[in-house]
């Protein structure tokens, strides 16, 4: 007969990594294949790069703080007592897809649409629901600047949710240029602006007093009441939406997508980037209303992101049920997705 085994320290994966047992690949494979199907659907291509990526390929992509947490690979053999780094693993997808874009942009189509389900790796702090090692699912779509491009994102995002059996989320939608015309329109330094941004990106978890600390230290008193006013006032604006549409939460989205749109004209104003930012939100959501995500979508000023390639719209959706969203992340679903702009940036500072 034999013993009981007990696990010991010496047999426990390293910190923020996870073994994963037949039962939890077959689960994991399953919800894979289902958003593949969604996405081929669309017409995506699939693409897959190196775990490891040249360390100059990655530095500078991700702002100062994704840099720290890039995962460097020291040299090797008669160069290690350097100290020195020359690989890393991969951080994300977008950064290497611009790499092989570059490399091959002769054999690839003009009008590219990729999805792309890999994992990536990130030198963070371990905590609950928080790894070192994890999956991303990227689409992305290169060559058009057109907003029906972001609408047939947002629609295939939402498709692959309900073919995963999730309805009750929503996805939350933004747009890089409409928050550097609230940046500028609260008076804020314009080298102050990628780290408000970051602090206002955290709304949603350390709320609207520990945003409000956080600003004040960062950009001042002054920028801070404006931004933090704004931020109140679309919050009483959800209150109001939820009042007047308690039977239909498609008329509730419809409701206060117009309401936001209304207050972030107010606020840029004639602000050149800004009021472009807000049409193309305008073009989004008109353009989404044939899809089956339209009754989904929410605009969210507060939508940030702290990675520097962001340049025009931000997509991410929102799963209520904590159970889902451990899931939806679990299995890979990114919310990132990249940009015709945003991959020019990239591909610029690749080719540098």
């Amino acid at each position: 007969m034999l013993a009981t085994w007990m696990p010991s320290a010496k047999t426990q994966p390293a910190r923020g990594m996870r073994d994963f047992l037949p039962v939890d690949v077959r689960k994991r494979e399953y919800v894979i294949g289902v958003i593949k199907s969604v996405y081929e659907r669309y017409g995506f291509e699939p693409l897959e790069t190196p775990a490891v990526e040249n360390i100059e390929t990655l530095m500078g992509k991700y702002g100062e703080e994704g840099n720290q947490l890039i995962f460097k690979i020291l040299k090797r053999g008669e160069h290690e007592k350097t100290g020195e780094a020359d690989l890393a693993l991969r951080y994300d997808l977008t950064v290497p897809l611009a790499r092989v874009v570059g490399q091959y942009q002769n054999e690839l189509p003009k009008f590219f649409k990729r999805y792309q389900i890999q994992p990536v790796w990130r030198a963070d702090r371990p905590a609950r629901g928080r790894f070192r090692e994890f999956y991303q699912c990227d689409v992305d779509v290169l060559g058009s600047r057109s907003m029906v491009v972001e609408a047939e994102l947002i629609a295939a995002a939402s498709d692959a949710l309900v073919a995963l059996g999730f309805n009750d989320f929503v996805i939350r939608v933004n747009h890089r240029q409409v928050l550097i015309g609230l940046g500028d329109r609260a008076g804020i330094r314009h080298d102050h602006i990628e780290p408000a941004l970051t602090t206002i990106d955290k709304l949603d978890k350390i709320g609207v007093e520990g945003v409000e600390k956080e600003l004040s230290a960062r950009i001042g008193p002054t920028s801070t009441t404006k931004l933090v006013d704004f931020f109140r006032e679309l919050a009483s604006l959800d209150q109001a939406a939820d009042i007047a549409s308690e039977e239909a939460s498609a008329m509730k989205e419809k409701a206060l997508n117009a309401a936001i749109l209304g207050r972030l004209v107010e606020f840029v104003g004639d602000h050149e980037k800004g009021s472009r930012g807000v049409e193309d939100l305008r073009s989004i959501i008109e353009l989404s209303e044939g899809t089956s995500a339209a009754r989904r979508i929410r605009l969210d000023p507060s939508l940030a992101r702290g990675l520097s390639y962001y340049t025009g719209a931000i997509i991410s959706p929102a799963v209520w049920a904590a159970a889902v969203a451990m899931t939806i992340w679990w299995v890979c679903f990114s919310a990132k997705m990249f940009r015709h702009a945003d991959f020019r940036w990239v591909l610029s500072e690749l080719l540098s």
